[in-house]
């Protein structure tokens, strides 16, 4: 019998395997493709484990790039980092169409995987710029720069080519806490690391620079000194800062 529940372990180019194998086993419409993670389970399912295979995923992923502009691959990726419960069906159901076309699909809203991604792709770099925007360092006594994040989307990888550039010949760690990994730059290369829950309490309570702290009270008197308390709309400011993003902003802190 065909499988019709494809398993994977999570990973983008476990999913582009995933994928892979639905063409190659011929899967029927019917098909998903199910992150192992989530432990979801299909009753009376005929289930494949799929084997992540970077070659395999770099053939999908080839395919998708000949096909479609830097922009729908960009989206395509993003649809994967937005962690939505159904991205695999999306994704999937938009590689039907792309790969049994005759002609480009781009632009056709009239297909809901094609508008899926397309509204996904625009959610997920708004939250990217956000956090380029709003993530604030602490200096550690050790020099280390610290900053802890917690978006929506799983947005850390889009955050590495900004911080990269602009803080260059910083050392810094941005950690994302609800998902448990951070990007870490020595000045050289990035890497991905994911810290036990001891040491991410150690990174929590981490002791300041003097001069940190120093910078951060004067930033603080500054906005309290600058603002005008009668001319204040906290609706305008939660259209341009939604009131998620103010634990990450030092004037917004008691």
């Amino acid at each position: 019998m065909q499988p019709d529940s494809f398993i994977y372990d999570g990973s983008f180019d476990g999913l582009l395997t995933a994928i892979f194998d639905i063409f190659a086993f011929k899967a029927s419409d019917g098909a998903k493709i199910i992150d192992n993670r989530r432990g979801e389970q299909r009753l009376l399912a005929v289930t494949h484990h799929v084997v992540t295979d970077e070659a395999r995923a770099n053939r999908v992923w080839q395919g998708i790039k000949r096909r479609t502009s830097a922009e729908t691959q960009k989206n395509f990726f993003h649809c994967y980092l937005s962690e939505r419960p159904d991205r695999e069906a999306i994704m999937l159901d938009f590689c039907r169409h792309l790969f049994s076309s005759t002609s480009s699909i781009e632009g056709n809203l009239l297909l809901d995987s094609v508008r899926q991604l397309d509204q996904i792709g625009r959610q997920v770099w708004r939250e990217k710029h956000r956090f380029e925007a709003f993530v604030r360092f602490r200096q550690s006594a050790v020099g280390l720069y610290l900053a802890e994040i917690d978006p929506k989307y799983d947005v850390l990888p889009l955050l590495i080519p900004f911080f990269k550039n602009r803080y260059p010949m910083q050392q810094w760690l941005i950690y994302d806490v609800q998902r448990g990994y951070g990007i870490y730059w020595d000045r050289q290369v990035i890497s991905y690391v994911r810290l036990c829950s001891a040491q991410s309490q150690t990174m929590a309570a981490a002791e300041l620079d003097e001069m940190d702290q120093l910078y951060q009270e004067m930033w603080k008197q500054y906005y309290k000194s600058t603002s005008i308390a009668a001319r204040g709309n906290r609706r305008l400011m939660l259209q341009h800062i939604p009131l998620r993003y103010w634990k990450y902003l030092p004037e917004k802190q008691q």
